[in-house]
């Protein structure tokens, strides 16, 4: 260990072997006892009684661990470290314990650490901290001891407890992780996610054994609770000490949180037994008790010790830095020493100056390690704001390393490095020209500020220079010395986000001491929404010796939120005063510097430059506002914020007539839209817009191609407008006309086709700008030689042919083909190259000679649509000019912004990027370097021109009253309701929900209870609902509900509903009407606390009935019983009502009360039945009382009248419910179910809904779905969705004892609820399960697909039979062919694997895809002994690239490849074109090598083959490849209207 001591102590001389070896001397005491060297004599230093010797056990102490960082030693070694705070620690208690018959004497020390308040601390701790004198604090730790080390009470332990370079124990609670599985918690790999274990795939597996024993044993590892266990870390180093902040610096990492009490004890190891072992084999030289210790402070390292000693000792491993760079220098004195250590000191030598030296790292940063070059690394600083208000530039104090600041406010440095090159700060022109770049913006003033300072250290802490003025604005300087120095609340990595200042220093904070810097704007402006933008550079410099300087550089926009803006971490302010980093000079020279400030402010010709853009108002400021983007539909928002400012063609949609739509149609969508964005002051959505597409969620999050967006929507809106208002609109706005011809050149004779366009497609690739693409579009192509024109009745002729214009719309819509298809690549690629498109443009050289020029062809540019990114996903938005003399706008979305023409013309060209100012970067002056330019992924994919003579009509502007009455009156009403309902959201705090049943309702109902609330398997009923104030009082609500159903209040009783524990829902008690001040809020909390609505059942007392009941039976109460009535020819089950009963009335008594209710004769016979709960539904007993059966209010009870046994059988066969404890069952086991049509292509169905039960068998199913859709059941197919995705899985097989349930029993994965996807088949499903269903593509003899047949085949027909008997009469065979036929499946897209005929139709997998072809006649025909039949394949670039159809060819003795390609071009049907491209090689895959490519001369036969050997077949593959989903808007024929 080589430890560099900051400063020296008396009488200290190092030997010249250029390291300081530390030691503390012992004391008896808690005085200060400085270290020994080497060559120090012991008696040179007053000793105590008390040396540490390897028998020796110090006490530990307490800290908070504080984080982690890393240290860079000189020589560029990174350090981690832990960094431990010593918090205000104190010895509480020193105990001696006497020996005993079973443990020796020992020795303790009690340690505190961290201050408490007093008001959290216990009584009788608060006695032991009063004892020794000592404030409460947060922990308390007893370390046992030596005798020799024991602590007196009171004391307070500093970071010299260590000695850096020894090695420490540390033990602290781990990070508690909460409850893991195995995986995380025991690093287990986990089971394969494949075949039924991809959902548990993480699960442990196995952890019992079998019946015996029977148990999991203990130490099995499983799931459980992870970390949070005590955690010792052994032998780690300390590095550093500071013992002004009572810091240590821990090598490597230390358990537990941040915040976290640690205990740290010397090393059990490496210093007591690896101190005893030198001492036994006596290798201890010169002193040393370790290698490089001499000793260790005794009893413990105190403050008072620590105020001798240097504020940073450094431990620095030689032979980690040798290690690490061979090259590097030997190892110096750090540049934070302030001294050289060999420089001889005194204790009564002054006191260092008041900014003693920083460690050569600081904390919770990431310093950049020197670099091992001839010149130091520039110094650069970082811009961030900072907090100050009312400035001028300012100088702020370090920040506390770990502070909020430190962490926080670090940005990538803005600034240039100071070179060695430099100019003077005071050649004003050179400093700016070199520092502040060109941003191509017009300057509006530049001025320099020079601030001279002197008397630097002894400066406020908050400095303010002069204001200075710029541009007709006051400006100002702020700066402090040390930056102040801060603190979070609770620790250096706490939660708490508040700052604290302590201007006169915090000895528990880390201090960063960094000089920050900042410009202060100086004018308080009392207009609102003032700015001003400037570019500014801030310099610090030597007072003389200008070219000795350190600047950084920012821009910024000042407003009144953000008045200043500077460099929080400009530079070290050790720095300011060393030589250091290439400068021959400091900066701070005599204590005196000179500061400048470089501001230009710059004019913002939008309005927004360097805008933050919080709280933007897009209306305020442009008068128009955005969309909504929907996940994906940036591209759709640009296209209708392009069409919106087409004011005419915003016209023609509002004419669309909608007056008699009930449902979101597409015009009716787009209306709203437009509307909207005419009218609100808000971003407005597309989600109903979309829906009216047909589109679901998904479909948002997919990115169209613009041109067909644009095409189908203005399809599909130009065929509503027919007969309309409106009619012709799309076709007078943006339909043009071009001409194909041929015009031959001998003689007079053309052939010409004129044809509508609504949108032009150019090239982009290969051409510099809009001009030439259009030259290119109408370029003529001669038709000579083999390529004539075939003229009717004139044979072969010379012709020209071409494309030419014949008319230009008003709104002239340009595609720019910035995407393409990449043959060579085989993907799509994004063409990015510099494609320039003017302002204006003249289209009339690109006319025909016919056309009509009576108006000119000049064109504007009105919109620019812009796409950033790559072929596989981007941005989209767009520029638009929405008036002729108007300015440019953004329409970003929900954002819409001012740009320049700038912004619309070069920043969207594409090509390589340019310089801020606008230049083109310079070319590389080496061949090996990389051009400093890159290609911009941001340009123009579509132009929006109009007609210069057309622009005003087409733009004129559109009031609200021109909306037709009918569609304002209709979206102004829609607007107020969601302003409405946005209101109700908002105040729905204020007001409570009340669900009223009446004696109606319950008469409509079917199920259970009194009402449907909580089953999720049916529709909820419509129930009336009344939104009351909670503060309302319960009689004027009474009296309101007595008013509408026109009841007097008195005869109204309102009773309370009740979630029983037999999870049903019954009437419970009455509301009480005594208590006038009773409120609703107070109802539902006193009698339903547990429900967030309010249910209540409205109760009308008929006079004459009370009356009755009190003659009766006095003031006695009755039980009100609800009755349902289940009738079993119409199979329902509906309320009667509500009866009161006496509690010694008997069921029968209830019986005549509803044969008298419903009028049936007084002898018919019920049974009743009582409806306990969904499940339990009993018969009563007739005779017996209700208080034997237990009846209380609200209980409810169903009837059926007795039928005969021979009459319940009839209805039992028609699957008919016999009674109502079957009815009930149907109830508690009904769901409804969607059914959708599998191909929505071949069947236009709807869906459909069905409620059915769970126990419902396939049949009864399939008989319920064939009656609604009026098809045969046997002749339907269902098909299960996918659990995740919802598209069509499984097919689901006949079954008798298939259920319901087991059809749509949910997974926890699954995000579609009840669904079946149904097929109308020809067949029936019992034919089509005893067959089986084949497709057979058909390749005939030249390996061409053409064409695949459907098969329907019994399952025992053979394959033979299929080829001969059922393929070969729907092909054709080729006329002098081998006539034989082979059905074959392809391995690898390599490889036939041919059937011999013998297989049966069922043993064919489901998933094969089957070929068949006409053998070959050579290969028919051929002798087995004498060719070779082999395989061959189509490959692309690569052999693993296999596409087509592999085939077999006969390769014969002799033949040259030359005369074998004939026959492969004949075998494959290829024409000669096509067959030059084609290259052949041989591929043998069992020698993993390259393909080898085959020469004319090669004869192919004499190659040794072997299984895995091919003919290869290299050409493009031209398949048709399955495009991306196309747009598509719902048929107009499926809508109301559009």
């Amino acid at each position: 260990m080589i430890c560099a001591l900051s400063t020296s102590f008396k009488a200290i001389s190092l030997s010249t072997s250029s390291r300081a070896i530390r030691s503390f001397a012992s004391s008896s005491t808690t005085t200060a006892t400085p270290a020994l060297t080497q060559n120090q004599s012991e008696t040179d230093i007053d000793q105590s009684s008390h040396r540490w010797t390897p028998n020796t056990q110090r006490t530990g102490v307490l800290a908070r661990k504080e984080g982690m960082t890393c240290l860079w030693s000189e020589d560029g070694i990174r350090i981690p470290v832990t960094v431990l705070h010593l918090d205000d620690v104190q010895v509480l208690s020193s105990n001696s314990y006497p020996s005993t018959s079973t443990t020796p004497t020992h020795h303790s020390v009690t340690v505190g650490c961290t201050p408490r308040r007093v008001k959290t601390t216990s009584g009788a701790m608060l006695g032991q901290f009063a004892k020794a004198g000592i404030a409460p604090k947060m922990r308390v730790v007893e370390f046992p001891v030596t005798e020799d080390a024991v602590v007196k009470s009171g004391t307070t332990i500093s970071a010299i407890h260590f000695v850096p370079g020894q090695h420490v124990d540390v033990q602290a609670p781990s990070i508690g992780k909460g409850f893991q599985g195995v995986m995380k918690r025991h690093g287990f790999a986990g089971l394969r996610a494949s075949h039924g274990v991809s959902i548990s795939h993480r699960s442990h597996g196995s952890t019992g054994q079998h019946q015996d024993p029977g148990r999991v044993f203990p130490g099995k590892k499983m799931a459980g609770r992870m970390g949070g266990k005590l955690v010792t870390t052994q032998n780690l180093m300390v590095h550093r000490i500071d013992t002004l902040h009572n810091v240590i610096y821990i090598k490597g990492a230390v358990p537990g949180p941040p915040g976290g009490f640690v205990r740290v004890v010397d090393a059990k190891k490496k210093v007591g037994w690896k101190a005893r072992a030198r001492e036994t084999k006596g290798i201890n030289k010169e002193g040393e008790v370790l290698e490089g210790i001499l000793g260790f402070p005794m009893p413990a390292g105190t403050v008072e010790m620590a105020e001798g000693m240097p504020r940073e000792i450094v431990a620095m491993v030689a032979k980690e830095v040798k290690a690490t760079n061979q090259n590097a220098k030997p190892p110096r004195t750090p540049l934070n020493l302030r001294q050289s250590a060999l420089e001889p000191t005194s204790y009564n030598k002054p006191p260092p100056p008041p900014f003693p030296p920083l460690p050569s790292a600081t904390l919770f940063t990431r310093p950049r390690p020197p670099k091992m070059v001839s010149s130091p690394p520039p110094q650069t600083a970082t811009a961030s704001p900072t907090a100050l208000t009312g400035g001028q530039l300012v100088l702020q104090e370090p920040l506390v390393e770990g502070s909020a600041d430190a962490l926080d406010e670090v940005s990538t440095p803005t600034g240039e490095a100071m070179e060695l090159d430099v100019v003077s700060v005071e050649n004003h022109e050179a400093f700016a020209g070199r520092h502040l770049t060109q941003m191509g913006l017009e300057e509006e003033d530049f001025t320099v500020f020079t601030w001279k300072l002197s008397d630097y250290r002894n400066a406020q802490r908050k400095t303010l220079s002069p204001e200075f003025s710029c541009g007709g604005h006051k400006w100002r300087h702020s700066r402090g010395p040390d930056a102040f120095e801060r603190r979070r609340a609770d620790s250096a990595l706490g939660a708490h986000r508040n700052v604290l200042l302590f201007p006169m220093g915090n000895s528990n904070g880390q201090a960063n001491d960094m000089v920050s810097v900042y410009l202060n704007y100086g004018d308080q402006k009392a207009v609102e929404g003032w700015h001003v933008c400037a570019q500014f550079a801030l310099a610090i410099s030597n007072p003389r010796d200008p070219t000795v300087y350190i600047q950084s550089q920012a821009h910024h926009r000042f407003t009144n939120e953000e008045q200043d803006w500077g460099f929080t971490r400009f530079v070290e302010l050790r720095k300011l005063f060393s030589v250091s980093e290439g400068r021959p000079k400091p900066i701070i020279e005599e204590d005196e510097t000179v500061i400048t400030a470089f501001v230009r402010v710059l004019k913002d010709p939008t309005g927004v430059l360097w805008h933050n853009f919080h709280n933007y108002d897009s209306k305020k400021e442009t008068g128009h506002v955005g969309l909504k983007n929907q996940g994906a539909t940036c591209y759709m928002n640009s296209l209708l914020q392009s069409l919106f400012l087409t004011n005419n063609f915003r016209k023609a949609v509002y004419q669309i007539p909608t007056q008699d739509d009930t449902t979101d149609t597409v015009a009716l969508a787009l209306q709203r839209v437009f509307y909207n964005l005419q009218t609100s002051d808000q971003s407005v959505g597309t989600t109903e817009l979309t829906k009216s597409f047909g589109w679901k969620g998904f479909d948002s999050f997919l990115q169209h191609d613009v041109q067909e967006f644009n095409r189908v929507l203005m399809d599909k809106l130009e065929a509503k407008m027919k007969g309309t208002e409106s009619d012709g609109e799309m076709k007078r706005l943006f339909a043009g006309s071009y001409k194909s011809y041929v015009k031959c050149i001998d003689i007079d004779f053309e052939s010409s086709r004129s044809e509508p366009f609504y949108d032009i497609q150019l090239n982009v690739k290969g051409f510099k700008g809009l001009e030439e693409s259009f030259r290119d579009y109408i370029q003529i192509e001669t038709l000579e030689g083999e390529n004539k024109y075939s003229a009717e009745g004139f044979g072969l002729q010379d012709a020209k042919k071409g494309v030419i214009f014949e008319s230009f719309p008003p709104v002239l819509h340009l595609q720019l083909k910035r995407f393409e298809y990449d043959f060579q690549r085989d993907q799509n690629i994004k063409i990015n190259d510099r494609y320039e498109y003017p302002l204006e443009i003249d289209l009339e050289p690109y006319l025909d000679d016919k056309a009509d020029r009576s108006e000119p062809y000049n064109y504007k540019l009105h919109g620019v649509l812009v796409h950033s990114g790559d072929v596989h996903g981007g941005h989209y938005f767009v520029h638009i000019k929405p008036s002729v003399d108007g300015r440019w706008l953004r329409f970003d979305d929900d954002r819409v912004v001012p740009i320049t023409d700038t912004e619309v013309l070069e920043d969207n060209f594409g090509g390589e990027s340019l310089l801020p100012n606008g230049q083109a970067h310079p070319p590389p002056t080496k061949p090996t370097m990389k051009p400093g330019a890159l290609k911009r992924f941001t340009n123009a994919y579509m132009l929006v021109y109009i007609r210069e003579s057309k622009a005003a009509a087409v733009l004129e502007p559109i009031s609200t009253e021109q909306v037709p009455e009918h569609l304002r009156t209709r979206l102004e009403r829609e607007r107020r309701e969601a302003e409405m309902k946005r209101r109700e959201r908002d105040e729905q705090h204020l007001y409570l929900t009340t669900k009223v049943i009446t004696n109606h309702t319950f008469k409509q109902h079917q199920g259970f209870d009194l009402a449907t609330f909580d089953d999720r398997a049916v529709h909820q009923p419509d129930l009336p609902s009344y939104r009351v104030l909670k503060s309302q009082t319960f009689l004027d609500f009474r009296a309101m509900i007595a008013e509408e159903y026109k009841y007097p209040p008195e005869t109204v009783r309102l009773w309370v509903l009740v979630n029983r524990q037999n999870k049903t829902v019954r009437p419970d008690a009455p509301v009480t009407d005594q208590d006038p001040t009773l409120t609703m809020e107070a109802v539902r909390d006193k009698m339903a606390s547990r429900q967030h609505d309010l249910k209540l059942y409205l109760e009308y007392i008929d006079p004459v009935t009370k009356a009755q009941w009190q003659a009766t039976h006095g003031t006695e109460p009755p039980i009100m019983v609800f009755v349902k009535n289940f009738d079993v020819a119409h199979q329902t089950l509906c309320g009667i009502g509500h009866f009161y009963v006496h509690r010694h009335m008997r069921v029968l008594d209830l019986a005549t009360m509803i044969n008298e209710r419903m009028r049936y004769p007084a002898t018919t016979v019920l049974k009743i039945y009582e409806e306990i709960k969904p499940n339990m539904i009993e018969l009563m007993k007739m005779k017996a009382t209700f208080l034997q059966s237990e009846i209380q209010d609200g209980d409810i009870v169903c009837f059926q009248v007795d039928m005969a046994e021979k009459e319940m059988q009839d209805l039992d066969k028609q699957s008919m419910f016999t009674t109502p404890i079957q009815f009930y069952d149907f109830f508690l086991n009904r769901v409804i179910v969607t059914f959708k049509p599998k191909f929505e292509e071949t069947e236009p169905r709807q869906d459909f809904e069905l409620m059915l039960s769970k126990k419902n068998t396939y049949e009864q199913m399939a008989q319920k779905v064939g009656e609604y859709l009026k098809h045969d059941p046997l002749k339907l197919r269902f098909t299960q969705p996918n659990g995740q995705s919802g598209a069509p899985k499984a097919i689901v097989r006949r079954q008798s004892n298939l259920t319901v349930a087991e059809l749509i029993h949910p997974s926890y994965m699954s995000t579609t609820m009840n669904l079946l996807y149904y097929e109308l088949l020809d067949v029936s499903i019992i034919e089509l399960e005893t067959k089986k269903s084949l497709k057979i593509t058909w390749v005939g003899a030249n390996n061409k697909e053409d064409g695949t047949h459907p098969f329907l085949l019994q399952k025992n027909t053979t394959m033979a039979d299929v080829a001969e008997i059922h393929l070969r009469k729907l092909v054709k065979l080729s006329e002098g062919g081998s006539g034989q036929i082979r059905i074959f499946e392809v391995a690898q897209g390599r490889l036939q694997k041919p059937f011999s005929g013998t297989e049966l139709v069922r043993e064919v997998q489901d998933a094969t895809e089957l070929y068949a072809e006409e053998v070959a006649l050579d290969e028919a025909t051929a002798d087995e002994e004498v060719v070779r039949v082999v395989p061959v394949y189509h490959f692309s670039k690569e052999p693993s690239r296999a596409h087509g159809v592999p085939f077999r060819f006969v390769l014969k003795p002799g033949e040259k490849f030359a005369d074998t390609k004939k026959r492969l071009q004949i075998r494959t049907g290829t024409n000669d074109k096509d067959f030059a491209k084609m290259k052949f090689a041989l591929i043998q895959n069992s020698l993993y090598s390259k393909p080898s490519p085959v020469q004319d001369d090669d004869v192919l036969y004499e190659h040794k083959w072997i299984d895995e050997d091919f003919i290869g077949l290299d050409h493009m593959d031209k398949r048709v490849r399955q495009a991306e989903k196309a747009v598509f808007i719902r048929a107009l024929s499926s809508l109301l209207a559009v």
